[in-house]
């Protein structure tokens, strides 16, 4: 009988005691006294606790009122315990020559560095900081996006801030991570594509592939997606690094991959019968995305984008393709 009252007291003890063993876990390694992918397998303990039980309480309202208010939560304080560790590693190019000044007829590369090393030091200053890396820029994308097309309109350069919505669908039909700015900047017979925020979907905390297919959580963050794809990996490296890229169709194509793919849930791949990170989608589809009204939304079922409303059908399904590896890679 107890597999049909609902998420009872023993499985919440049990889920307490998860959270806790993660958290003491967390704190032995920033201690230096275990490996990193001892706290991952502790993730992944905790989230097949939570599909393994999910449907016991999930249509129970009384049972989903403590889901959704007590197990969601906790999930997303364990996943935040993680958040000071990236999934790869990487150098910030910041050259303080690229900053010195900014003249007329200067290279078009030129131009780009200038611009980015300024909007760096910008937020350096504003966090009080010495490094990139001891920034979080979750949440900065609208304010770095704005200062970067305000020095472009100073400067005479023509630049588009342009929003990235979940789905690029206008509507807030799609419930996921938030929007996300970034700005394109026309360099004489060029356009670059500048993200100064984009570290942020690299961190730890999002990025462990088996979220995925749990109730009222979205996908993983754009970071996964781009690392398990040698060229799209490469790409976001370029990026992080550089904090711009040339904004020819490939590159299209690789940036606006990780968010699209992002953006589907555990729903979608179980439908599909298969684990197929990528998109059939093309330069000019993300193209037609971000400058009309069409959208993923009308190509992929709304079930199966956003968080996840529904439990798995088969909660033992492993959506891991990257992380039996050493981290970072």
């Amino acid at each position: 009988m107890e597999e049909e009252t609902g998420f009872d007291l023993k499985r919440v003890n049990e889920f307490i005691e998860y959270k806790n063993k993660l958290y003491q876990r967390k704190k032995r390694f920033d201690e230096g006294k275990i490996e990193l992918m001892q706290i991952i397998d502790d993730m992944e303990e905790l989230y097949s606790f939570v599909k393994r039980n999910v449907h016991l309480f999930y249509f129970n309202q009384d049972f989903f009122n403590i889901y959704k208010k007590y197990v969601i939560r906790s999930i997303h304080f364990c996943e935040h315990q993680l958040r000071d560790i990236f999934i790869v590693n990487f150098t910030f190019h910041f050259d303080e020559k690229n900053g010195m000044y900014y003249q007329s007829g200067m290279l078009c590369e030129d131009v780009i560095k200038y611009i980015v090393y300024t909007e760096r030091q910008r937020i350096l200053k504003e966090h009080n900081a010495s490094s990139l890396k001891q920034i979080d820029f979750t949440s900065k994308c609208l304010d770095s996006s704005y200062y970067i097309k305000k020095h472009c309109d100073e400067l005479g350069i023509k630049c588009e801030r342009i929003r990235i919505n979940p789905g690029f669908y206008e509507n807030d039909n799609i419930r996921v991570n938030g929007f996300h700015y970034f700005c394109i900047l026309y360099i004489k017979d060029k356009q670059y594509l500048v993200d100064c925020t984009y570290p942020q979907f690299f961190h730890l905390d999002a990025n462990l592939p088996n979220r995925l297919g749990i109730p009222l959580l979205s996908g993983c963050y754009v970071g996964y997606y781009m690392i398990v794809d040698e060229e799209r990996k490469n790409f976001a490296l370029n990026l992080i690094e550089n904090g711009y890229v040339e904004f020819t169709y490939s590159n299209i194509k690789h940036y606006f991959d990780g968010f699209a793919i992002s953006y589907r849930n555990g729903l979608y791949y179980e439908n599909l019968g298969k684990f197929c990170y990528t998109t059939s989608y093309t330069a000019e589809d993300y193209l037609r995305f971000i400058y009309t009204e069409d959208s993923q939304y009308n190509y992929e079922h709304g079930d199966y984008l956003g968080y996840q409303r529904y439990p798995l059908m088969d909660y033992k399904i492993d959506f891991d393709k990257v992380y039996n590896k050493k981290l970072p890679i």
